[in-house]
């Protein structure tokens, strides 16, 4: 695939000002599991994107833990194979819930490929 797209599941804390009961709902000792699972959804999704592919990572979890964490381990495990192009944290406010989503990007020889996007 040219472009794949990793929507991980994930604690939900950045629905919380929407969505109170995620207080209830997630636990932090939940944490680890939740990172597995996320990880091995990443490394899945990578094994499915073309040569030239982009990679796109996205939680609705603004804790560090579920996002820059697990994209930078996916990125030590694949050994220059990936790039980071672009990351972006977004906090929850008044009109929007609290996001993150990354761009990788496969590398070749040191160089990074681009499909458009």
């Amino acid at each position: 695939f040219d472009v794949v797209l990793v929507d991980a599941p994930c604690s939900a804390t950045g629905t919380l000002a929407k969505h109170p009961d995620v207080l209830i709902s997630f636990h932090p000792d939940q944490l680890p599991t939740i990172v597995r699972q996320q990880s091995a959804l990443l490394r899945a999704a990578a094994s499915a994107a073309a040569e030239d592919g982009v990679l796109l990572y996205s939680t609705c979890s603004v804790l560090r833990a579920e996002n820059e964490a697990v994209v930078q381990a996916f990125l030590d495990e694949q050994a220059g194979q990936w790039q980071l192009d672009q990351a972006e944290s977004f906090v929850p406010d008044n009109l929007n819930e609290g996001f993150y989503i990354a761009r990788l990007l496969r590398s070749h020889s040191g160089h990074t490929t681009h499909s458009g996007l």
